[in-house]
């Protein structure tokens, strides 16, 4: 199989691949229930690692252009059947409600100021400056690829139960993980001894019901 691959892109490798594949899926170049290339041979084709196309793959089963069978290998999923009803071309413009006057005054006093402070000391638009502003970490640090395919597994091997309800003191492998990972500390704390929390902001909140009474100091 012939994709090119443009390595001067911004575009990353798998996003490529996919990308061709899914093109060739909807031009039915690629049928349903076709076998697509084994990623290790793909891999050699192309000449990228094995693991550039087992990502592209993972993308083509997780937005359902492909699924894939343990020991089997990725086939071309069933595609809807095009002829859908068009989208109107002309649709009436939502009613826009002006919700300055529903605010309480303090509310509305709060956000003159907010629109002062803006005006005084603007935002920089520049990819040159770095805005602290958000108190946000610069998003390139995080492993967004290696996140992607940890998410799509999760999906795959927790199926419809992951859009359910957890236990309130959190995800039970991830308290079952926490409890061998504090081995290490020295910190023996069963399973259910763990509680997840949200953030720092619940955590504190916890600790301060938990272990503080009115009127004492901190």
């Amino acid at each position: 199989m012939n994709i090119p691959l443009d390595r001067d892109k911004p575009t990353a490798l798998p996003r490529q691949i996919q990308a061709h594949l899914e093109r060739l899926i909807h031009e039915r170049l690629l049928t349903p229930g076709m076998k697509l290339p084994a990623t290790r041979e793909l891999a050699r084709q192309l000449g990228v690692n094995r693991g550039t196309v087992a990502l592209a793959y993972e993308e083509l089963v997780a937005t359902g252009w492909a699924r894939a069978h343990v020991g089997q290998g990725t086939f071309v999923a069933e595609r809807p059947a095009s002829g859908a009803a068009p989208v109107p071309s002309s649709v009436a413009a939502p009613v826009v409600l002006d919700w300055s006057g529903l605010f309480s005054r303090s509310a509305q006093i709060l956000g003159a100021d907010d629109e002062r402070s803006r005006a005084v000391t603007p935002i920089p638009s520049s990819g040159a400056v770095v805005s602290f502003a958000g108190g946000m970490p610069d998003s390139g640090l995080f492993p967004t690829e290696a996140f992607r395919r940890v998410l799509n597994q999760v999906i795959r091997d927790e199926g419809p139960a992951l859009l359910q309800y957890y236990p309130a003191g959190g995800y039970p492998p991830l308290r079952r993980y926490l409890s061998t990972y504090l081995l290490r500390f020295g910190l023996e704390a069963r399973p259910e001894e763990i509680l997840i929390v949200n953030g720092s902001q619940q955590g504190f909140d916890l600790i301060a019901r938990t272990l503080i009474d009115p009127g004492d100091f901190v």
